[in-house]
């Protein structure tokens, strides 16, 4: 019963150190913006040529979204997640293999 209590408790610290930097990442309110001086009036609108830009424009980059936006596509989270399911699953295995079967007492 005290192993269970104390993988559950691991489970619980390891659950929590997952979620606190997706927490983070969530946006507050914004705060309202304070009034600054006037603004001087824009100067007189001039007609000038009409010159092409040589350069096309560059594509706009891909914006990441979800809870894993820090690190791409959370490949390295996956696999922490599945190497630490096959750890608790051997630990598992492990402790049942030295515990006598309450069936066995007979």
């Amino acid at each position: 019963m005290t192993h269970a209590l104390w993988l559950g408790l691991l489970a619980l610290v390891l659950l929590a150190t997952e979620t606190a930097p997706v927490r983070a990442d969530i946006p507050g309110p914004h705060p309202r913006p304070r009034p600054g001086p006037p603004l001087p009036p824009p100067p007189p609108f001039t007609e000038g040529p009409v010159v092409p830009d040589p350069f096309p424009p560059a594509p706009a980059k891909p914006k990441r979204t979800g809870p894993f936006r820090s690190c791409g596509s959370g490949m390295g989270t996956g696999l922490a997640g599945i190497g630490l399911a096959w750890g608790m699953l051997w630990l598992g295995n492990r402790f049942a293999r030295t515990q006598r079967s309450p069936s066995g007492r007979g």
